[in-house]
């Protein structure tokens, strides 16, 4: 799953509308991080370019066993949090909301 958010780096350099997907996760049922990855582009990601930076999000999983994978409920909770409230959907081949 991915977005497109602008991004402001450390050094002082805005990126407009980086491409954002979630790469990984570490954790347990009392908490999970999911760990987003920024990189210029979406073409960046796809050609191997190197991030431009990680941002973790750390939230409570729901683990009823109906309930959405962990990579779903990273994404949803980060849609909820108002600096990201601009973010843009990008959806990967065969993925849908």
């Amino acid at each position: 799953m991915g977005y497109k958010q602008n991004v402001q780096l450390n050094s002082g350099l805005s990126v407009t509308e980086a491409y954002h997907r979630l790469d990984s996760y570490v954790g347990g049922k009392t908490g999970v991080t999911v760990y987003v990855n920024a990189y210029v582009s979406q073409q960046a990601y796809l050609d191997g370019k190197v991030l431009l930076i990680q941002k973790p999000y750390t939230f409570i999983p729901n683990m009823d066993d109906n309930a959405e994978n962990i990579m779903r409920q990273g994404y949803a909770d980060i849609k909820t949090r108002p600096e990201n409230a601009n973010i843009v959907d990008v959806l990967e081949e065969g993925q849908s909301l």
